[in-house]
């Protein structure tokens, strides 16, 4: 997400709040908006939790996700030389 932030002149985005507006804001982003904070929601779970995810929910639900996600933002950045 931050590649793709770059690319569009947006730099620093470290504040989380503030990144998760701009992209909220995105027309761009859209489509993926709810597989995003659905994989922050997991991964803050994951890290301040300790949550454990089964192999099922990893293969059925968050990797498809992140395919999503990597799909979308590479359709959208011009071909790397």
């Amino acid at each position: 997400m931050e590649w793709f932030l770059k690319t569009r002149g947006s730099t620093g985005r470290r504040d989380h709040q503030l990144r998760d507006a701009y992209i909220a804001r995105m027309s761009e982003l859209r489509g993926i908006y709810a597989d995003y904070t659905e994989l922050k929601f997991q991964s803050e779970a994951g890290r301040y939790e300790c949550a454990s995810f089964s192999p099922e929910i990893l293969k059925n639900d968050l990797l498809p996700r992140l395919a999503r996600i990597e799909t979308h933002i590479k359709s959208l950045l011009p071909p790397r030389p």
